[in-house]
């Protein structure tokens, strides 16, 4: 048989004396009712982000829960600060940051004090492309080779190339330098390698691009036709995330040609 439970309020006013029970009433009834009641919604809430860690150039999303607000204010942490409206009790923003960093991103609401949050976005730079060292390379000319004219030995130089697009040509662009002597190396064979050449200032982007080394025979003296000696297979660099490799090793398709590109990711 069940009973009914004796309120806990109730109980202890029944065992007090009298002219004590008034005072502790009241005290004991505001006590239950804030029990009772449940916490109200903080105005901003449930701050996200679909990428924790990107690039300059590429948009995040950002969003949050809004409640008894009509807009929040955001501060992206890069400098950048901007009101957005609710729509049905959320906010979702597109952003793409003006520096690497680590950024602490605050949504708080308008005209209402408190209630916000935060997320954290790690910001990268794209990345520099510091030196190639070419570690291995056909150096069979000749019939059947990459110079069909006879056997030869290649001047060999590089080209970083975007699709189909030539972005950095070591043999005329002054951003690429070899300590070791010109930049096109005459009569590269076997013995001479690793073939490395400085690179300065030198970004690849876009980050979604591919990119792939090819290497040549300067033919420029000759018959101003220069030969193709090897081609790696691409480079993505935003598939290079969350590792930020600082050297990456390519390789042709045929294992022939292995070339180590070194990065900087310019992380703050």
């Amino acid at each position: 048989m069940s009973s009914t439970p004796t309120p806990t309020a109730a109980l202890t006013l029944a065992l007090l004396p009298r002219r004590r029970v008034s005072a502790l009433a009241l005290l004991l009834l505001s006590v239950a009712g804030c029990d009772g009641g449940s916490a109200p919604a903080a105005p901003v809430s449930n701050c996200a982000t679909n990428r924790p860690r990107t690039f300059l150039t590429s948009p995040v999303t950002l969003s949050a829960t809004v409640a008894g607000v009509d807009s929040v204010r955001v501060d992206f942490g890069d400098g950048t600060v901007e009101t957005h409206a609710a729509v049905a009790g959320q906010v979702g923003i597109s952003h793409v940051f003006a520096r690497a960093g680590l950024m602490q991103v605050a949504f708080a609401p308008v005209g209402s004090a408190g209630g916000g949050c935060s997320v954290e976005v790690r910001v990268y730079a794209a990345p520099h492309v510091t030196g190639v060292i070419v570690e291995a390379f056909n150096a069979a000319g000749g019939p059947g080779g990459w110079d069909g004219g006879g056997p030869d030995e290649a001047d060999l130089f590089f080209l970083l190339v975007r699709g189909a697009g030539v972005v950095l040509d070591a043999s005329t662009d002054p951003r690429v330098t070899r300590p070791e002597g010109p930049v096109v190396v005459p009569n590269a064979a076997a013995a001479s390698l690793p073939i490395r050449w400085n690179v300065n200032d030198f970004v690849l982007e876009p980050v979604s691009s591919s990119f792939y080394i090819l290497l040549r025979d300067d033919d420029s003296a000759e018959d101003g036709m220069d030969d193709a000696v090897g081609q790696t297979q691409p480079l993505q660099p935003l598939a290079q995330m969350p590792s930020l490799p600082t050297e990456l090793e390519l390789e042709s398709s045929n294992g022939q040609t292995r070339v180590r590109l070194l990065l900087d990711w310019l992380v703050e």
